[in-house]
């Protein structure tokens, strides 16, 4: 009887020290996972924090500054193919946007793209540098230390730059990220010309991922890390073309002297268009519908 009740005692006791045993790898467990949980939410989180209220005002200028200097480099390089024009014209002009909310058109009139529809019937392309992509659709990583081969849309503060990026088709469009954040870009829409959809993927900062885009068309751009981003490629048939400043002012330069129309986009409203004549060596001033 008695070695009956020793072991039940020493089945009772393993049985409590296997409960305990348990129950601490249990709390041990949950509290790994919350750690975990809770760095991966700071993680998170640090990619989805707005910038420091008290940093904004510089950092707004910072971004206006490289987003002026990129419009610049990518108009650049669209002008290179252009060519040699005999006796050009320059098309000066304006075209204002008014809306129901508001009597202050400048506030919607700038970042408007003002392209001549077709011009020696589009039979352009963009000059190629050696280490172009030549295959399309399919976005590549671009090696450290190459030059940067234009037109660009840039990844910085959690904000595309430009926003408004338009390109001559057939350009190899680069997507540096020089945040200090991961990144992935895609299109909710297909590639123009195309059934394929535009998705670089999630990558890391100082990663450059590039993609040549052949046809006419727009694409607009997302990023699943950080849903407030969004920009716009919009790929055309010529060289001529050009965005508005805040006022709604643009100039297209070196233009073959002919009859052309002259058409607007914009990210949110319908297109308006004109016809114009360019006469050799002179400036032709032109106001386009007001965009509504």
């Amino acid at each position: 009887m008695e070695k009956v009740e020793k072991k039940v005692s020493v089945k009772k006791i393993i049985i409590v020290v296997l409960i305990i045993s348990i129950s601490f790898y249990v709390v041990k467990c949950g509290l790994c996972s919350e750690d975990f949980n809770r760095d991966a939410g700071q993680n998170a989180e640090t990619e989805m924090l707005p910038p420091p209220p008290d940093d904004y005002a510089e950092l707004e200028a910072k971004i206006q500054q490289m987003s002026k200097e990129l419009t610049y480099e990518n108009m650049q390089t669209a002008k290179s193919a252009q060519g040699f024009v005999k006796n050009p014209g320059i098309i000066k002009g304006k075209v204002m946007v008014t809306t129901a909310h508001t009597d202050v058109s400048e506030r919607h009139s700038g970042d408007i793209i003002v392209y001549i529809e077709n011009v020696h019937g589009n039979n352009y392309k963009p000059v190629q540098k050696r280490y172009a992509v030549l295959t399309g659709y399919i976005a590549f990583t671009k090696e450290k230390g190459l030059p940067p081969e234009s037109p660009i849309m840039d990844q910085w503060n959690v904000e595309f730059i430009p926003h408004i990026l338009p390109v001559l088709k057939g350009s190899v469009v680069e997507f540096p990220n020089t945040d200090t954040v991961r990144h992935n870009v895609y299109s909710p829409v297909p590639i123009p010309g195309t059934q394929i959809m535009l998705s670089l993927g999630t990558y890391d900062p100082e990663v450059i991922k590039t993609i040549r885009l052949d046809k006419a068309g727009e694409i607009p751009l997302r990023c699943n890390v950080h849903q407030e981003m969004s920009a716009f490629i919009v790929v055309l048939g010529n060289p001529y073309f050009t965005l508005t400043n805040k006022k709604g002012e643009f100039i297209i330069d070196n233009v073959p002297p002919g009859k052309y129309v002259l058409k607007t986009w914009h990210e949110k409203f319908r297109p308006v268009r004109i016809g114009v004549t360019v006469a050799p060596n002179q400036t032709v001033e032109v106001e386009l519908p007001t965009i509504q």
